[in-house]
Order: C-alpha cells, then sequence, then structure tokens
C-alpha cells in the first residue's frame, strides 16, 4: 500500500521538528542562566591588559579601545541573554512551530556572530597598538584564565 504525499510529508515535517527540539533540548543548560553568559560582562580583558605593565601613553590608549567597545558590548549581552531566554519560552511553549524555533535560533546566532565581530575587532585594534610580545602575553593570560584549573588545552 502507498502512503500519500500529504502523510509522506507530514512524517518528514515530524521527524525534522522532533530533530530540532532534540537538539535545542540538547543545548539547554547552555542557554540557561546558570551559564557563563548569563552573568553582566565585566571588565576581564582590562584586568588582564593590566597584567602587562604598560606604559602609560600606551595603557591610555589600550583604555580607550576598551570603554569604546564596552556599551555595544554590554548590549549585545542582554540582548542575547533575552533572545535564549525568549528560546526558552518557545521550548517551553506547546504553540511555537518548526519555523518560529527556527527563527529564534537565527536571531541568536545572529547576535552570537556580532558579537564574535565585536571581539575581532577589538583585537585588531588592540593588536595595532601592542607589541608582538605584549599580545603574545595577552594570549597566555587569557588561555590562563579560561582554563583556571588546567582544564583544557
Amino acid at each position: 500500500m502507498k502512503r500519500s504525499t500529504t502523510t509522506h510529508l507530514f512524517g518528514k515535517r515530524l521527524v525534522a521538528s522532533a530533530a530540532i527540539a532534540s537538539m535545542l533540548l540538547l543545548f539547554a543548560p547552555f542557554l540557561g542562566p546558570s551559564s557563563a553568559l548569563a552573568r553582566p560582562p565585566g571588565d576581564g580583558m582590562a584586568k588582564l591588559v593590566d597584567q602587562l605593565d604598560l606604559d602609560a601613553a600606551t595603557q591610555s590608549q589600550v583604555d580607550a579601545i576598551l570603554d569604546s567597545k564596552r556599551d555595544q558590548r554590554r548590549a549585545l549581552h542582554r540582548e542575547l541573554r533575552d533572545a535564549r531566554e525568549t528560546m526558552r519560552d518557545l521550548m517551553a511553549s506547546a504553540d511555537a512551530d518548526e519555523a518560529t524555533l527556527l527563527g529564534q535560533a537565527e536571531r541568536i546566532g545572529a547576535i552570537e556572530q556580532e558579537r564574535h565581530a565585536l571581539r575581532i575587532g577589538t583585537h585588531l585594534q588592540l593588536r595595532s597598538i601592542l607589541s608582538k610580545d605584549q599580545m603574545q602575553s595577552l594570549a597566555e593570560a587569557k588561555r590562563s584564565r579560561a582554563h583556571p584549573r588546567g582544564r583544557g588545552n
């Protein structure tokens, strides 16, 4: 007996929706308030740069770069936190369809991409004023901060 085209398409959509929901549930712990993104962004980079013992002129330039990005970084942080909260609400809702969930996932991805672009821009600006050795020291400080107890490589 041959299945109808409608039944076949419904089955494919059901399987796709279940797969998407499963993936989102798998990553839900990373979207929750316990994630690092739930904490407000601080001045971690400024603290790392302070370890470099820069001369006053260079320190002033670095501070200006970090200060100029702070408001934008915080706004993106809030936007991402709110988008993830919306995703949690949608996932808990019985009414959210595949298009809505995928649209929200794309929104989260776009915000994350903006954050990465901001980080890259900041890195490039810092690289333009710091020496190669200072940038290397900064990179090492970031790595040690990311894995303070020897976790990761």
